[in-house]
């Protein structure tokens, strides 16, 4: 993968590259929105089966809908699929190595970098909700709203990177986690 004493850059270039995406797509989300329709937005995105089937099952379909079962299943399907081949020795390189989840450290890491995309997603999900449902602004407004969440993401990618890499000491996060 990586060397550790590298592993500040490593983090500061991957969580710019996410928070840099982060910041284009409520803004190219809002125009396509504005310009198009929604289907347009879920196709450029890519949502795969699983999403779609918890996305419309207990809302546009019931959950017990074929619609809804399908599109779950055949997800989950497809996922048991990727994770055997890659499991397997098809793959010289495999995009999610299975060996880094039997060390029970890197197991507890990967969960709660799991946990905290999803909250930061919630927040950059339900921003653009309040932007447009309360201050009724426009889906472009809406996403030049988030600029300055996006900014911050940023920078603090950056900075904690280079204090990783500066300071190259493993601290416990067991004291953060109770915040």
């Amino acid at each position: 993968m990586f060397a550790v004493r590298d592993r500040g850059k490593f983090l500061a270039i991957v969580l710019s590259a996410v928070s840099i995406g982060t910041s284009i797509g409520p803004i190219l989300g809002g125009l396509i929105v504005e310009r198009t329709t929604w289907r347009n937005v879920l196709f450029i995105t890519g949502v795969t089966l699983i999403l779609v089937g918890l996305a419309y099952g207990g809302t546009v379909w019931p959950w017990t809908s074929s619609s809804t079962l399908v599109s779950l299943l055949a997800g989950f399907f497809i996922v048991v699929i990727f994770l055997f081949y890659e499991e397997r020795n098809y793959c010289k390189e495999p995009t999610l190595p299975l060996r880094l989840f039997r060390n029970r450290t890197s197991a507890t890491a990967y969960a709660i970098a799991f946990l905290h995309s999803l909250l930061t997603l919630q927040i950059l999900y339900f921003l653009p909700v309040y932007f447009q449902a309360v201050k009724l602004t426009n889906p472009t407004e809406s996403g030049v709203n988030m600029l300055p969440t996006v900014l911050l993401l940023v920078s603090s990618s950056v900075i904690s990177g280079a204090l990783l890499s500066k300071f190259d000491i493993n601290l416990s996060i067991s004291p953060a986690l109770v915040c």
